[in-house]
């Protein structure tokens, strides 16, 4: 069984709604919490991963089995890709004293 989804109806997270970007429950709280433009930019480069691993379809072009990160100034989105499209597993802040 994989992570639940955050969105109750699977609605992506594009939003043109033309690529499948969708959170973990985990990862929504830290998605909610970033600051709207990181989040945004974070959203709008998982929303054009989502459109090259739509268009590279094929099982040698992903790695399934590990998740790739995504930084935006002091966030860093570890993610996956699959033929379901881009599925986001945490998002990670880091915390500067």
């Amino acid at each position: 069984m994989g992570p639940r989804l955050f969105t109750s109806e699977n609605v992506s997270l594009c939003p043109d709604g033309l690529h499948r970007v969708y959170a973990a429950v985990d990862a929504a709280s830290g998605l909610h919490g970033l600051d709207a433009e990181v989040r945004a930019q974070l959203i709008r480069k998982l929303c054009d991963i989502a459109e090259i691993a739509f268009l590279s379809i094929g099982a040698d072009h992903w790695d399934e089995s590990k998740l790739l990160h995504l930084h935006a100034a002091d966030t860093v989105v570890l993610y996956s890709v699959d033929a379901n499209g881009v599925l986001v597993h945490d998002v990670v802040e880091s915390q500067v004293a």
